[in-house]
């Protein structure tokens, strides 16, 4: 028989004593080392198969019985303190959809070595990681051109990703937060509702959009809901943290200021049923920021929104003057407004 055929013959006898049986033989010394040396690999190869798939199971049981055990742990803490069904429903819910993130994305605080990198690098970990949301905004976007170090102080410090479960309130129509912050879509949707407002209408906020900017420059009371549609997660920049890392450093304080104090001032011309606590359409941030010395390109999107903002100026001053009052703006930005006096104060008529 030819050599080949000889061969194919010695693997397929080598081969087939994993099965237990066979009726080839080797006959001679190289036959037998061929296979020698087919067996070891076939046995090298079907050991570290079942190794790796003995490893995956174990793992993975461990893991599934560890989430088992804690669903079961917050199904008795429910029936214990004799939870309604339909609020015990959304928390188990919720608490599922965690742990799916969970396992889709692990959570910064879960990787300990990232708590063993330097302080500078883990700054440049997060500008990398948060800059990308936040610059849909114009303002963060002209800012980090203006002042790339402190644009990677405010992702290192002042933002946050919060949960939503399906139903739930990230602000609600008359509501002061204690601890303010603007709100960046990040995943899943929110409806805004602004109730008995006909004109306000409805909004609905996806990935990069974004919400409660006025929180960063005045004292803010919203005017309408925003309820989460779906399991959703979101940035917050958190208005007091901004503003304490604005005001360190002094060359970039006064461009937040005359941002702020033309974002008020714009907002204060908003009429009060078309006043949002969303990207508001009667706001051009492009014109706020040439009002500051920025320029930006120019779109579609844009044009319509100077179109719009340029009517602002045109308002009857006694309006303006009935919903602002001299003075600095409110306490969430004290801290570096207070270098210039004179700045507007939305006055905020409450809900009927």
């Amino acid at each position: 028989a030819a050599v080949h055929k000889q061969y194919t013959a010695a693997i397929f006898w080598s081969i087939g004593l994993f099965t237990g049986s066979c009726n080839i033989y080797p006959l001679n010394t190289s036959e037998r080392m061929y296979t020698a040396v087919a067996l070891y690999a076939v046995y090298m190869i079907s050991a570290t198969m079942i190794s790796s798939i003995t490893s995956s199971m174990t793992r993975l049981e461990i893991a599934t019985a560890t989430e088992s055990s804690k669903l079961s742990d917050l199904k008795r803490y429910l029936n214990e303190h004799k939870i309604s069904s339909s609020i015990s429903m959304r928390v188990q819910e919720n608490a599922m959809h965690a742990l799916h993130e969970i396992r889709r994305m692990k959570p910064e605080s879960e990787v300990e070595l990232l708590s063993l990198i330097s302080e500078p690098l883990r700054l440049e970990l997060h500008f990398e990681i948060n800059m990308p949301m936040i610059s849909h905004h114009g303002f963060f976007n002209a800012y980090a051109a203006q002042n790339p170090t402190l644009m990677r102080q405010i992702c290192h410090q002042c933002i946050s990703e919060i949960s939503f479960s399906k139903g739930d309130i990230a602000f609600d129509a008359g509501e002061v937060m204690t601890r303010p912050g603007m709100i960046f879509v990040e995943s899943g949707t929110f409806l805004y509702t602004r109730p008995h407002v006909a004109k306000a209408g409805v909004g609905v906020l996806r990935e990069s959009n974004w919400a409660a900017e006025a929180v960063l420059w005045t004292e803010w009371t919203f005017v309408g809901m925003l309820r989460a549609q779906t399991h959703s997660t979101a940035n917050i920049v958190d208005a007091a943290s901004f503003s304490e890392n604005v005001a360190k450093f002094p060359n970039a304080v006064r461009f937040a200021v005359d941002y702020g104090r033309a974002y008020i001032e714009a907002l204060s011309n908003v009429p009060d049923d078309a006043m949002t606590d969303l990207d508001c359409k009667h706001i051009a941030v492009k014109d706020l920021l040439e009002a500051c010395g920025v320029t930006q390109d120019t779109d579609s999107e844009d044009s319509d929104n100077k179109a719009r903002t340029s009517k602002i100026s045109k308002r009857n001053s006694a309006t303006r003057a009935s919903r602002v009052e001299s003075g600095l703006l409110g306490g969430t930005i004290a801290s570096f407004f207070s270098i210039l006096q004179g700045a507007p104060k939305v006055q905020q008529k409450p809900e009927t």
